[in-house]
C-alpha cells in the first residue's frame, strides 16, 4: 500500500452532509488514505458522526477560528507527502486521488494537480453540471486567471505538502475569510509554483442553502481586500515589464464593478483608482481607464464589455468570455452599448468569441456513472452560456431562426443547461398567477413527465428568454425527451419552492 496521502476536512456544523463526504473519501481506489476531520467549533452532531468511523477517520477539535485556521491545523497534525483539502459537504469521485497522485508522481516538478469540478444542488447527484463562472481549463500561465478570479476549486486538488508549507498555508485573518484559497493561489503561482490539470472530474461541489458563500456585499468586501493584497504582491514579486500586470489591472477593475452593481460609488472609485495607481501605464489601456473614470455614462454592462475586449487584446478568449457573461443579457447590453457609442466594440467581441466558440465540441458523450464522468469539454458550461447569449442577441435583432440555432447549440453542449436557465427565469416571476401556473405545471410533470411538458409550455411560451428555446425544441421529437428530463430535474430540486 502506498500510504502517502492525507485528506484534511475542516468542518463547522457540517453534520448534514459530513457522512456522505467521508464515505466518498473512504471509497477511493487509492489505498491507505489517512482522513482527518478538523472540527472548527461545531455545535451540531459533527463529532458524533465522525465517531461512527472510529479507526478509519481521525478527529481533532479546535475552538471556532475559521476554515483557514482549520486547514492549517490539519496540516500541522498530518505528515504525509500529498495532501487533499476537502470541504465537509463536497464529494470526491472514487478514482480522484489515484489519478491526481499518478500525475504528481509522473512530474516531480509539479506543485499541485487538479481535476474538473461539477456542481450539484443538495442531494441531486444525478444532474451535476460544470460551473460557467469558473470553467475547467489547462491554463498556460495560471497567474493570469488567478489575477481575476479563483480559477480552481481547491478541493479538486492534490498538493505536495512542501508546496503548502513553502507558501505559508492559508491566511487566517477574517478580512478575507472565504477567499483564503484564492489568496494561496496568488502567492503560489506568483512564486513560480507549477499547476497541472487532468481531464477527468475529481470533485462534485455541492450547492445548498447552508453553503459558505455569502451575500453580495460581503463578497465585494473580502474580494476588495484580497485584490489590495494582490496589488502589493505583484509589485513585490513581478518584474516591471511583466505583462501579467495587465491581468491584475483587469482583475482590479472587475472587482470595482462588484461595488457598481451594489450602488456604492465611493467603494467603486477606490478600487478603480487602485488599479490606476498600482499598475504601470504600460500595462493599462488609456481608453479603459477613462471609461472607469466616468462610469455613470456607460453603466456596469458596458464596462464588463470593455473588460472582455481588453482580455481579447491580451489573447485570452476564455477569460474574455467570463467577463462578458457577467454583463448578463446581451440584448440589453447591445442597446446600452449603442447608446454609449460602443456597439462596434460589442460586434468585435462577439465576432471574436464566435470563432472561439466554434472550436469547442458541440455534442457531449453521454455521462455514465459518476465515477466515470470524464467527457465534458474543458469549458462546456461557459460555452453553453456564451451560445445562449448569442441566441439572445439574435433574438433582439429579430433573427429568430438564428436564435433558435444558438439555443440548440447551448442545450447540446451542456445537457442540464435548460434546467438552470429555466430556474433563472422562474426567479423573475413575482405574481401569484405565475406561481399558480407553475404549480399546475409541476403537478402535471409529476403525474406524467412525458405529456406534462405540454402543461409547462404555455407558462413559458411568452417568456422572451426561455420561450423560444422550449417552444422550438419541444416541437422537435428528437429533443423532446431531453427537455422532459431537464424539467423533471428542475421539479426535483427547485419545483417545490414555488408551489
Amino acid at each position: 500500500m502506498s500510504g502517502d496521502i492525507d485528506v484534511v476536512i475542516p468542518c463547522f456544523n457540517g453534520a448534514r452532509y459530513l457522512a456522505q463526504t467521508l464515505d466518498s473519501v473512504l471509497a477511493q481506489t487509492e489505498p491507505d488514505v489517512r482522513v482527518l476531520v478538523v472540527d472548527d467549533g461545531s455545535t451540531d452532531a459533527s463529532k458524533a458522526i465522525v465517531a461512527r468511523y472510529a479507526g478509519r477517520v481521525d478527529y481533532v477539535y479546535q475552538p471556532n477560528a475559521g476554515q483557514a485556521a482549520a486547514r492549517n491545523h490539519g496540516l500541522r497534525r498530518t505528515s504525509r507527502p500529498f495532501v487533499c483539502l476537502l470541504d465537509a459537504d463536497d464529494l470526491l469521485v472514487p478514482d480522484a486521488l489515484e489519478r491526481l497522485r499518478a500525475r504528481l508522481l509522473a512530474e516531480p516538478d509539479l506543485a499541485a494537480c487538479h481535476g474538473k469540478t461539477l456542481e450539484f444542488r443538495d442531494e441531486d447527484l444525478a444532474h451535476p453540471r460544470a460551473e460557467s463562472w469558473r470553467p475547467f481549463a489547462h491554463w498556460s500561465d495560471p497567474l493570469e486567471p488567478f489575477s481575476i478570479l479563483c480559477a480552481v476549486d481547491i478541493c479538486s486538488v492534490l498538493f505536495r505538502r512542501e508546496t503548502l508549507v513553502a507558501h505559508g498555508g492559508f491566511p487566517e485573518d477574517r478580512a478575507i475569510q472565504g477567499c483564503e484559497d484564492w489568496s494561496f493561489w496568488l502567492h503560489a503561482t506568483s512564486g513560480g509554483a507549477k499547476l497541472a490539470a487532468i481531464d477527468t472530474v475529481t470533485l462534485l461541489y455541492r450547492r445548498h442553502a447552508g453553503a459558505s458563500s455569502a451575500n453580495r456585499r460581503r463578497v465585494a468586501v473580502r474580494e476588495s481586500e484580497l485584490m489590495r493584497r494582490a496589488a502589493t504582491l505583484f509589485s513585490a514579486r513581478l518584474d516591471h515589464a511583466d505583462r501579467r500586470h495587465a491581468f491584475l489591472d483587469v482583475g482590479l477593475k472587475a472587482t470595482a464593478l462588484r461595488w457598481w452593481w451594489l450602488g456604492e460609488r465611493a467603494a467603486f472609485e477606490e478600487i478603480a483608482v487602485l488599479a490606476r495607481t498600482t499598475v504601470d501605464s504600460d500595462h493599462r489601456d488609456p481608453a479603459l481607464d477613462r471609461s472607469f473614470e466616468t462610469p455613470e455614462h456607460l453603466g456596469g454592462q458596458v464596462l464588463h464589455l470593455l473588460l472582455a475586449d481588453r482580455l481579447l487584446a491580451l489573447s485570452n478568449p476564455l477569460l474574455a468570455t467570463i467577463l462578458l457573461l457577467r454583463a448578463r443579457d446581451v440584448r440589453r447590453l447591445r442597446a446600452r452599448a449603442r447608446r454609449a457609442g460602443f456597439e462596434a466594440a460589442l460586434d468585435r467581441v462577439l465576432a471574436t468569441l464566435a470563432a472561439y466558440e466554434a472550436a469547442v465540441p458541440l455534442e457531449l458523450p453521454q455521462q455514465a456513472e459518476r465515477s466515470k464522468v470524464s467527457g465534458l469539454p474543458e469549458h462546456a458550461s461557459t460555452v453553453s452560456e456564451l451560445r445562449y447569449q448569442f441566441g439572445l442577441d439574435a433574438l433582439g435583432r429579430g433573427a429568430k431562426d438564428e436564435a433558435a440555432r444558438h439555443f440548440e447549440r447551448a442545450l447540446a453542449s451542456d445537457p442540464h443547461f435548460a434546467v438552470a436557465r429555466l430556474g433563472l427565469t422562474r426567479a423573475r416571476w413575482r405574481t401569484a398567477s405565475a406561481r399558480r401556473d407553475w404549480a399546475a405545471a409541476v403537478a402535471a410533470l409529476r403525474a406524467d413527465p412525458e405529456r406534462g411538458i405540454e402543461h409547462l409550455l404555455p407558462v413559458d411560451a411568452d417568456d422572451p428568454i426561455v420561450g423560444p428555446l422550449f417552444v422550438k425544441l419541444a416541437t422537435e421529437g428528437r429533443r423532446r425527451a431531453d427537455i422532459a428530463e431537464a424539467v423533471r430535474s428542475l421539479a426535483r430540486f427547485g419545483g417545490r419552492s414555488r408551489t
